[in-house]
């Protein structure tokens, strides 16, 4: 029999038989939830690698010291002697807030961080080059100044300004200067700064309000903002920042056995990302044992639906191989289908989540989705063993089909 008349005859089957349609719909289900499980886990640990872990602050570290009987710069000496530490500073050049009112000559209205950094903890640069004098900055191509993060959640795309083209343009910004504590006044004293770079936007994490500079630059605009109050009964922090949170509890180590307190940024508890990882290989499992024991199900209850159709074949003059291969073909038709609807559906909601990033609220281009087409890949392989399972299955029934017996019914 041609492969042709195989398949033509297969389709009708497949088109004509209503129990296939719940087929369709099982190995549908069954693709999708493969698909989820796999993707969930990828997209976790996809924000793990490229969000948590390469944002500098779940890798700064507070250091406290005895203020009364040690110097600044002598703990900052000892503390850059030990290993994984790529900065150490005191925290007045940290960071600061600026307002800013123009930038080049377009007129904008907002206030923005500014961080003090090195090579090693500012990020990667695609245009320009890094701050190496004082009052040079890099900023996010996406830039949106408003030091209030909430307020990101609430912008358009169309808000934000993008600073592909303003590279040497100068910022121009302003910083409240307290005349003392009593009434909190004081006066707003301008600077400018140079725009010699930018970094590309995160795509986990909020980073378009935070420009970078030297951090000579922070301490002088944090020392002139304070230079009227008294702060002598005030002590600040030493700020370290370490080449990857790998070593985090390794520098924390070293630094309290030097007698000294360490008290992280920010924390990631990674557990519940290994839990959630954990989770997704024993669901996926689960998962295949059902697959694998629906599909036995559904093909031994249909054993004996199938027996009057297969002695039909064998009253006609069908063989016992054409016979398997139209089977065979009938699964893999069925199989192909709920494969072929299952990605459909994938891939209309990939695009939902495209076409919300792009006409919705600016928050959700962090909404991150890989898709693992590896799981694609086991729901095809999967399929193939259904079929051939099913195929076995009915060998059986082929051989021992009677055309007078089956037919009677």
């Amino acid at each position: 029999m041609k492969i042709s008349n195989i398949l033509t005859l297969s389709s009708k089957n497949v088109i004509r038989q209503k129990k296939t349609r719940y087929s369709i719909l099982f190995f549908c289900i069954s693709t999708l939830l493969i698909i989820f499980v796999f993707s969930f886990r990828t997209t976790m640990v996809e924000y793990l690698e490229t969000g948590i872990k390469r944002d500098i602050n779940y890798r700064t570290i507070f250091v406290s010291y005895d203020y009364d009987n040690e110097q600044e710069s002598d703990v900052i000496k000892e503390l850059e002697k030990i290993e994984h530490i790529v900065s150490v500073f005191s925290d007045n050049s940290y960071y600061t807030v600026l307002n800013i009112t123009k930038i080049g000559t377009n007129n904008v209205t907002g206030d923005f961080f500014l961080k003090g950094g090195i090579k090693e903890t500012i990020p990667s640069i695609i245009i320009g080059q890094l701050p190496t004098k004082d009052n040079e900055i890099v900023c996010p191509v996406n830039f949106y100044p408003n030091s209030d993060t909430e307020m990101l959640s609430k912008v358009n795309s169309d808000d934000i300004i993008h600073l592909n083209k303003k590279i040497d343009s100068l910022f121009q910004t302003n910083y409240f200067v307290l005349n003392g504590m009593e009434n909190l006044s004081g006066i707003d004293v301008n600077k400018e700064l140079k725009l010699v770079g930018l970094y590309q936007n995160s795509g986990t994490y909020i980073d378009e309000n935070v420009c970078y500079t030297t951090h000579n630059t922070v301490y002088n605009i944090t020392k002139d903002s304070c230079k009227n109050l008294d702060l002598s009964e005030q002590y600040g922090s030493i700020i370290i920042q370490i080449d990857n949170t790998k070593n985090l509890e390794s520098v924390t180590n070293a630094i309290s056995e030097k007698g000294y307190m360490a008290s992280l940024a920010f924390q990631v508890n990674t557990t519940f990302f290994d839990l959630i990882s954990l989770a997704s290989i024993i669901i996926t499992f689960v998962a295949l044992l059902l697959v694998g024991i629906i599909i036995f199900s559904i093909h031994r209850k249909s054993l004996n639906e199938k027996s009057y159709e297969i002695a039909l074949y064998r009253t006609l003059g069908y063989n016992k191989k054409d016979i398997e291969n139209i089977i065979l073909c009938e699964s893999l038709i069925t199989g192909g289908i709920s494969i072929i609807l299952s990605i459909i559906i994938t891939l209309i909601f990939i695009g939902t989540i495209i076409l919300i990033r792009i006409f919705k609220p600016f928050i959700f281009s962090k909404m991150v989705i890989f898709i693992n087409l590896f799981s694609i890949i086991i729901s095809i392989v999967i399929m193939l063993i259904a079929s051939i399972i099913n195929n076995l299955l009915y060998q059986q029934t082929i051989t021992k089909a009677s055309i007078i017996g089956d037919l009677k019914c």
